[in-house]
């Protein structure tokens, strides 16, 4: 991926990206093959998650899900090779920053799954392997089935399925009863913008029209920085409050549409096509009707991409080089709340210094 920096401007940090190419690790992954796609690939999701205690939910465990999909034509064979951690992460545990020996196979150019090959196995010591006879179950059956799913017809997916399976046993069964209708949201996982998402709400505001509410804990501007704490104060006087509202819409079920088709909303937050680099997008499509272009497991969970640092959004997403903040409302450990207020109501819990001077005056 190309390289970036966080850096901090004007007393507010923003991304700067660098025409330079850099490896990134990930520990603990898990891998998904979603399916085949129209255009012949595969679509592929990496899972990483970590476990924190969280004030903010009552001070309890959660568990951050992280998501990358990628999309591959081909596969290596599995090979050996000497290696040693990338320094692009500075949080991978002590002992993941080892050099040592990798079991390997490469996916397309850019994307490699691998393993240490532990010292007191007997690994084969040839770096030229013919055949995979000798290498762990975990990499030669994982290649093997994804091979398998790459070639087999009976995967094709529909171009708007992303068709991600969770259990049972994780799934919030309160929640699922409160929205028929609940999104399932990304954001690009950049720890040190403090923008990240905190609540979700959905409300039915009329038959077939949902509104979600997205409170999220910050709105730091970026490529503006400069003004980040004048609109910080702005937003404390007029809205009274620091975090920063957004509100959509999700439409279904018209004389239009198709049976599982559902139309995403977006009254001056649609992102179009900007990255996370921007921070002044309200773009305000014509029409702001766009249709939901992905849903998670099935269709009552559409798929919704937060792109840019003021929280514009899509139903697509801008930033797939970075790996993304998988916020899944209707899972047991949330690291997010789930409500069904308006946004009216939203709004109503907050207490804007300009509203208390009209009260006065």
């Amino acid at each position: 991926m190309n390289k970036y920096d966080v850096v901090e401007r004007g007393g507010s940090r923003k991304v700067e990206w660098r025409d330079e190419l850099v490896i990134v690790d990930w520990d603990n992954c898990s891998l998904d093959v979603v399916g085949k796609l129209e255009d012949g690939k595969t679509k592929i999701v990496l899972r990483s998650k970590t476990s924190r205690n969280s004030d903010y939910m009552g001070d309890k465990p959660v568990e951050l899900y992280y998501m990358l999909g990628i999309d591959v034509s081909n596969i290596s064979n599995v090979y050996e090779e000497p290696y040693k951690i990338s320094n692009v992460r500075k949080n991978l545990p002590g002992r993941a920053r080892s050099a040592g020996t990798r079991r390997v196979f490469r996916l397309d150019q850019d994307y490699w799954i691998w393993e240490w090959i532990e010292s007191d196995k007997n690994a084969n010591e040839n770096n030229d392997l013919k055949r995979e006879e000798g290498f762990s179950n975990s990499i030669k059956d994982l290649r093997k089935y994804i091979i398998d799913e790459m070639s087999s017809n009976s995967r094709r997916i529909p171009s708007d399925l992303f068709n991600v399976q969770v259990g049972d046993t994780q799934l919030n069964a309160e929640i699922i009863t409160k929205s028929k209708i609940i999104p399932v949201i990304y954001q690009p996982s950049i720890d040190s913008l403090q923008n990240f998402l905190r609540e979700v709400h959905c409300s039915e505001i009329e038959p077939n029209v949902l509104e979600v509410s997205l409170l999220f804990e910050n709105e730091q501007l970026r490529r503006h920085g400069l003004v980040n704490q004048i609109y910080e104060a702005f937003r404390l006087f007029f809205y009274g409050r620091k975090i920063d509202v957004e509100s959509l819409r999700i439409k279904m079920h018209n004389e239009d549409m198709k049976k599982n088709e559902k139309l995403f909303e977006f009254t001056n937050i649609y992102s179009s096509d900007y990255g996370i680099e921007e921070d002044t997008i309200h773009d305000n499509s014509d029409p702001p009707e766009v249709k939901v272009k992905h849903y998670f497991s099935n269709y009552n969970y559409p798929i919704l991409f937060i792109n840019t640092s003021n929280h514009a959004m899509a139903e697509h997403d801008n930033n797939q080089e970075l790996w993304k903040w998988e916020y899944i409302p209707f899972l047991n450990n949330a690291p997010i709340k789930f409500g069904t207020e308006s946004r009216r109501r939203i709004d109503s819990t907050f207490s804007p210094f300009f509203r208390k001077l009209l009260q006065i005056f």
